[in-house]
């Protein structure tokens, strides 16, 4: 099993406070046969020069020309990959040393394409606290329920295609708005019963600032192909268990 080839995507952009501690919850992965690929979005702090002085004949460093977002920086990323199976981890986030290894049995032992874990919310005092996800997803189910974490996905490059991991230039949402292309198609998404990742919050961003994650999460919404009734109730459905995901 450990010569099957995992590409891991990380999009960086002025990530100096936190990149370190996400490439080396990369480095410590019990399995080891994996490709980290990243692009820094033209950053501004010292993250290129963290990312650069972290030396592994893994990793390869892109920088971009250009400020792309982390969107258009992770389908720059899907152009470098060799492996088999794809990863998301951001540059803030952190794994639990296991996640690759027991991901890929998860996937393999069941011939998945498309699988998630469950998540901690990790708040910058070191507190977390456990995320409620449903056992598997399907198209409708995850329109309802966007509860896939981006840096929990794994991705088996067969029925599924590079260029469906292509993402739309969304603010908040594209990730989801992946997913749900992925999942029309249809494909399901299954949950793995353990906690692979440290989704921090509580710092400022987007994805953080709740009015504006709610505008612009509106936006993948507004642009699916049914009707406007259809899409206010997956929206709401979409409020409605991102909130019981918390509690």
């Amino acid at each position: 099993m450990e010569r099957e080839l995992i590409s891991i995507i990380m999009p960086v952009y002025n990530s100096e406070r936190y990149v370190k501690d996400s490439i080396n919850s990369i480095l410590k992965q019990t399995y080891p046969n994996w490709e980290l690929i990243i692009v820094d979005d033209k950053s501004t702090d010292n993250s290129l020069h963290i990312v650069e002085s972290i030396k592994d004949k893994r990793i390869k460093v892109i920088k971009s020309k250009k400020q792309l977002g982390s969107p258009q920086a992770r389908n720059k990323a899907l152009k470098y990959v060799n492996g088999k199976y794809v990863c998301f981890l951001d540059s803030d986030d952190l794994w639990d040393k296991n996640k690759l290894k027991k991901q890929l049995k998860f996937i393999k032992d069941n011939n998945y394409d498309f699988v998630y874990t469950k998540f901690y919310y990790l708040k910058d005092n070191g507190s977390y606290k456990k995320a409620h996800i449903p056992t598997k997803l399907d198209y409708i189910g995850n329109l309802k329920n966007t509860a896939i974490s981006l840096g929990t996905v794994m991705v088996k490059l067969d029925k599924i295609k590079l260029k469906d991991l292509e993402m739309e230039n969304y603010k908040t949402c594209h990730d989801a708005v992946t997913w749900w292309k992925i999942l029309k198609k249809g494909f399901t998404a299954y949950g793995l019963d353990y906690y692979s990742l440290y989704y921090r919050v509580g710092h400022p961003s987007l994805t953080h600032n709740k009015i504006l994650s709610v505008y612009y999460t509106w936006a993948g919404y507004r642009d699916l192909d049914t009707t406007f009734s259809k899409k206010v109730y997956y929206y709401l459905m979409h409020i409605v268990n991102a909130i019981i995901r918390r509690i």
